[in-house]
């Protein structure tokens, strides 16, 4: 016999096994992530682009690339540069003009270990405010910690700008931005999502009740590595 259960895990799985008569025999145990992105195997040397104006995506297209872009680990782009996240923990940026990319510059983290950014395990990235909001895999919360652009440096304290209380389920995000004052994420089944978000003084926040289904159309998969907006 097979048997399956759907858990939520806190990044370690536990199994247990009893029995009540004669000794049973397990052949094998499968663990399935159905949070995961869904990516190409191996190398993805392309970046996909399509136009979008808030609720039309126009037609889905390749843009080759020398960066293997599935290492990536959330993605925002401001004042003509894009950083991201990487697979190794560190965060880079590279100037982005002309529809080619230029070197790859480290950002600071101040040798923050994973326990207080756990950059490897970002699912999405914004920048808003002077302030950098992420999200990470399997956690239902919205983060945020202090950023500045012109020294490329990434605040040490982690906040919480939204917690699991709110119903927006940001442990499944798998891409995320702002644009024209509205927060989109896409989940893993490929769909993306709309959010109202009220900027603050001392943080942005979601609005409650605002999740609204932006795209199901499984010929458009939204779940991404990085998602990031360029403005016309």
């Amino acid at each position: 016999t097979m048997r399956a259960f759907d858990i939520t895990s806190d990044g370690s799985v536990t199994i247990s096994f009893t029995h009540n008569k004669d000794n049973p025999e397990i052949n094998a145990i499968e663990l399935i992530d159905s949070d995961a992105t869904p990516v190409t195997p191996g190398e993805q040397l392309w970046l996909a682009h399509r136009t979008f104006d808030g609720a039309t995506a126009g037609a889905w297209a390749k843009k080759t690339s020398s960066i293997d872009w599935s290492r990536a680990r959330g993605t925002f782009y401001t004042n003509g540069t894009l950083f991201y996240g990487w697979d190794t923990g560190k965060m880079y940026s590279r100037i982005f003009s002309g529809g080619s990319f230029k070197s790859a510059k480290l950002v600071n983290l101040h040798n923050l270990a994973p326990a207080y950014f756990d950059v490897a395990n970002v699912t999405g990235m914004f920048l808003q405010g002077g302030r950098l909001y992420y999200t990470l895999r399997g956690q239902d919360r919205l983060y945020y910690r202090y950023f500045t652009f012109e020294s490329r440096s990434v605040g040490a304290v982690q906040f919480v700008a939204d917690g699991p209380s709110t119903g927006f389920d940001w442990g499944s995000v798998c891409g995320l931005t702002l644009a024209g004052g509205t927060l989109y994420l896409a989940r893993a089944n490929g769909t993306l999502w709309s959010v109202g978000w009220t900027p603050g003084l001392e943080r942005g926040t979601p609005v409650g009740g605002s999740l609204s289904l932006v795209s199901s159309d499984a010929g458009q998969q939204w779940a991404s590595r990085g998602m990031f907006v360029l403005n016309p």
